[in-house]
């Protein structure tokens, strides 16, 4: 049986040789051909896009870059077919990627200071219906809420981790020679001795909301391949949060509602939200849905303090509210359908 560690652990190594092998692809004669691949095999998952980034680093500050065009170019010897060079590069470059990024980390010979793939990194999780916090190692707290993914990775300079979906709340340990960055949904989120909330989920815009300090939100570092000038971070005070599109797309600054900041909490706290926002929020803590009969009752306006991953008692409370009656679907869901005398605005 093989264990989960072990499991991991080969899947990180299977991550750093592809990312060898695209930077040797990338840096052969025939790249253009390769990058539409390149491009779309690093896009689909942030590890990969930090793994390469690192990767790229290593090979730049370990002076390897001597093999570059630099070089004056070699007169193939007489009777070489010309394909030597592209293949005898792209196995030099694989060969030097490949014992930066798995061999040279584990040696006395890699320079102190330079994050080492794998050592002290952590993945944290929660389950639906969970929140948990977590004590980091630099002093720090994450507090996870429900179905939430987020991963570390320290170094002597840096702090850096990425929320990958759902929303965590960030409390930073001052340390002012390492900078603490979540990267999340195409942007970096940058703070000193802060505390912050992180959201993303699929289809929706991600939100940074401040406590506490002072937080930096700028478009995260660009493709590797280009290097176009850096956009100027926007800056939030405690009581701000920046919403933004994937890639920080139309990013919008406004107030934050004090009822953001309950969900460590285990509660779920609504000021005149629409029905439909509230039930979105709540199903997200439990696999037993609240659901509406019409669609049209999403717009009654919902105001009140409930417990998290309490469904039929949420069920209840609102169809006392707003007069509707709480059906069970054959799936276990809970099914809020008017009643005789709902109205639109609500009860009459």
């Amino acid at each position: 049986m093989v264990s989960r560690a072990g499991g991991s652990r080969r899947a990180e190594e299977r991550l750093r040789k592809e990312a060898a092998t695209w930077f040797a692809r990338m840096r052969a004669p025939d790249a253009a051909a390769s990058r539409p691949a390149f491009e779309a095999w690093l896009k689909a998952d942030p590890e990969r896009q930090i793994v390469y980034a690192r990767l790229l680093q290593r090979w730049g500050e370990a002076g390897i870059l001597a093999l570059s065009d630099q070089q004056p170019a070699r007169t193939p010897s007489r009777g070489r077919p010309s394909i030597w060079r592209p293949i005898g590069w792209s196995v030099a470059a694989i060969a030097c990627a490949v014992a930066l990024i798995v061999i040279l980390p584990a040696t006395s010979l890699w320079p102190q200071g330079w994050p080492t793939l794998g050592i002290g990194d952590q993945r944290l999780t929660t389950a639906v219906g969970e929140i948990r916090t977590v004590r980091l190692a630099d002093g720090s707290s994450v507090t996870l809420d429900t179905d939430t993914a987020v991963t570390t990775a320290f170094s002597p300079s840096k702090r850096r981790l990425s929320l990958l979906h759902g929303r965590a709340r960030f409390d930073v340990a001052h340390d002012p020679s390492r900078p603490f960055i979540v990267w999340a949904d195409g942007a970096t989120v940058t703070a000193r001795g802060t505390l912050f909330d992180v959201a993303v989920s699929p289809g929706h815009a991600a939100v940074v909301t401040l406590m506490r300090g002072v937080v930096d939100v700028q478009p995260a570092a660009p493709p590797i391949w280009r290097s176009p000038a850096p956009k100027a971070p926007i800056r939030l005070a405690p009581g701000q949060r920046l919403a933004f599109e994937k890639s920080f797309a139309a990013p919008h600054l406004q107030a934050a509602l004090a009822v953001e900041s309950a969900w460590p909490n285990g509660r779920l706290v609504f000021h005149g939200e629409a029905l439909s926002d509230a039930l979105a929020q709540a199903n997200r803590y439990s696999r037993q849905r609240i659901t509406l009969a019409e669609a049209s009752l999403g717009q009654l306006q919902v105001s009140g303090v409930f417990p998290i991953d309490q469904q039929p008692e949420l069920a209840a409370s609102l169809g006392a509210t707003f007069s509707l009656r709480v059906d069970q679907a054959a799936n276990g869901d809970l099914v809020l359908t008017r009643s005789p005398t709902t109205t639109s605005n609500g009860p009459s």
